[in-house]
């Protein structure tokens, strides 16, 4: 058998955690437990179309960071909950503290999402949400 090691290894667990996440398990342990992947993961009410268009109209790009030129994608994880409302905002890829703060504004602002479930019941759930600045020309 080939000798593999542990950096190795360890760089192919981080890079397929980062891409898929992984699952959790199907019981259901605590009521404010947060999956970070579930059987049917959360969804826009409205779908995905429609996030992107309500992403667009809450965002407000800083008028200072767009004198300096500032511009990027901020990838925000938050909590769907089991009310399908998205709550406690995380940056998780920032760009600048002013695109940062923009992008955590703009959480509040979104409309319903349809929970996640796991095992037939409804969870709060991780989800990535990109919201992209672009420097109008």
């Amino acid at each position: 058998m080939k000798h593999v090691s542990k950096a190795y290894i360890l760089s192919i667990v981080i890079c397929m955690l980062s891409m898929y996440g992984y699952s959790q398990a199907p019981t259901i342990s605590k009521k404010d437990e947060v999956f970070i992947r579930a059987e049917q993961m959360p969804e826009y009410e409205t779908g995905k179309e429609q996030l992107g268009k309500d992403i667009a109209d809450c965002v407000v790009y800083p008028k200072k960071a767009i004198e300096l030129g500032i511009s990027g994608t901020v990838v925000v994880k938050c909590v769907i909950n089991t009310n399908g409302e998205a709550c406690n905002p995380v940056v998780v890829k920032p760009v600048h503290e002013l695109l940062d703060k923009a992008a955590i504004d703009v959480i509040p602002c979104l409309g319903c999402f349809k929970p996640g479930v796991q095992g037939g019941v409804p969870v709060s759930v991780y989800f990535y949400i990109p919201i992209q600045f672009q420097i109008p020309k």
